[in-house]
């Protein structure tokens, strides 16, 4: 049996890749008809920064059935906006400070900047800066700026004696797809030097100067740009937006790799090759993807959480190019009593498709039950096991042994260690075992398990 790996942490947000300080989700909207305008857009992240719009004639809409079956946010390309928190840019100000943003967006004007995320300034018409952080859509028809672009673009702006300015201004721009045909997934990132991937393809130029050690942002916006002491808006979205995220680091690769997996998943955008591990996959299991991994190069992803499911694990043995991935199919959850192998009363009836790609050495399953919809439903006192298939046919899953599992009863999560032997692709859940099981209560209310037996669960002896 392998040692206890990393588990699920009970203050741990549900996010793909941990971090985000921004996440804005079209499909996290809630009471909300399509056609209407959002007056907030309420932020995934667990950090707040929700997007607010308290105008109602600024108001962008929300649009059902726009996206493989998702809904959006839609711009009008005139008058509608969202405000982010002042903080939230100014958290981005100063020398170099490392921003990655990613977005799931569309345009269908054929000029112009339009803004997706903008941070900014407080210039006014001879004072004060236009420094900013912004990433956008371009049209085909617009001779200033390359066509059908996904755009990131850093700008050090200051006024200085009457008359005379300052200026550094460093714009990374990569070809999408034509406008108003295609949505596509543009990541940027930034330090001293920046970069933009579309679609999972970095663009040229790699590594480009982007030095600016003065940025003093004030405020942000999304679907428009907006800066000055008295806002002037402007540089307005006629598009479409799926999901922004923004960290305030930079993503390493294998982190990126989930992160842009997880997305072309969800939305159905093909990636490319040297960075699509799950998204080719698993049809029909592409909703709440996570991953952990080791990029060629050897960085690590290590922990990822979505929809009641959790990985970790160190990767420390995990050859590069190593891949852990699962979805599941979107349906609700709930506790059901069929298809059960011998041995088990109940599961649940969310299944996720796991795939290995390469040789994971060992990662640690958990399965929190209040992100999986039914928290009410968790017993402290019961016994879990991990069920596995290697068809979708639930009818064929049978329990796993030999792995050490934990059960944090105040997260109300139940995890399962499993070594480079156990870990397969295929088909897993959780199920209630119904014999009583005996307990040994732990510090921090964790209680320690060992698979003894295809059927049960019993405690380590002490």
């Amino acid at each position: 049996a392998v040692g206890l790996l990393p588990v699920f942490a009970a203050s741990a947000r549900a996010q793909p890749v941990p971090g985000a300080t921004l996440w804005l989700r079209a499909d996290s909207l809630t009471g909300v008809s399509s056609g209407a305008g959002i007056a907030t857009w309420t932020a995934s992240s667990g950090a707040g920064n929700a997007a607010t719009q308290t105008t109602a004639g600024s108001r962008p809409t929300y649009q059902t059935g726009q996206l493989n079956g998702k809904p959006v946010v839609r711009f009008n390309g005139s008058t509608q906006f969202m405000n982010l928190p002042d903080p939230f840019a100014a958290g981005f100000s100063g020398s170099n400070t490392p921003i990655s943003v990613y977005v799931v967006a569309k345009t269908t004007n054929t000029t112009g900047y339009q803004n997706v995320l903008f941070l900014g300034g407080n210039q006014t018409a001879s004072a004060g800066n236009n420094d900013f952080i912004t990433a956008q859509l371009t049209g085909n028809a617009n001779p200033s700026v390359a066509t059908n672009q996904f755009r990131f673009e850093v700008r050090d702006y200051n006024f200085g004696p009457p008359n005379s300015f300052t200026t550094k201004e460093t714009t990374i721009g990569g070809t999408g797809t034509p406008v108003g045909t295609n949505f596509f997934l543009g990541t940027a990132t930034r330090t001293s030097v920046g970069n933009v991937w579309v679609n999972g393809t970095l663009v040229s130029p790699v590594n480009a100067d982007l030095n600016l050690p003065s940025l003093d942002l004030t405020q942000g916006s999304i679907g428009a740009r907006k800066a000055g002491t008295i806002p002037t808006v402007d540089s307005y979205l006629t598009g479409d937006i799926a999901e922004v995220v923004v960290f305030p680091s930079v993503l390493n690769r294998a982190q990126q790799t989930v992160q842009e997996n997880y997305l072309g998943a969800k939305y159905g955008i093909s990636l490319a090759g040297s960075v699509e591990e799950y998204t080719a996959l698993n049809v029909g299991y592409r909703e709440d993807v996570i991953g952990i991994g080791k990029a060629p190069g050897g960085s690590t992803a290590t922990s990822s959480i979505l929809g009641g499911l959790a990985f970790a694990g160190t990767l420390a043995g995990a050859a590069d190019d190593s891949w852990l991935f699962a979805g599941n199919t979107g349906l609700p959850n709930s506790l059901v009593s069929t298809s059960l192998p011998a041995g088990v009363s109940e599961r649940w009836s969310r299944v996720w498709n796991v795939a290995e790609i390469g040789a994971v050495d060992a990662a640690t399953l958990s399965f929190a039950w209040d992100a999986g919809g039914v928290g009410d439903d968790f017993d402290p006192l019961a016994t879990y096991a991990l069920l596995y298939s290697a068809t979708p046919d639930p009818t064929a899953f049978s329990m796993l042994v030999g792995q050490q599992t934990a059960l944090d009863a105040g997260a109300k999560t139940v995890s399962f260690a499993l070594g480079a032997q156990d870990l397969a692709s295929g088909f897993y859940t959780v199920a209630i075992v119904p014999e009583p099981g005996l307990w040994a209560l732990l510090a921090g209310g964790v209680v320690a398990w060992a698979a003894l037996g295809r059927r049960t669960l019993r405690r380590q002896p002490s």
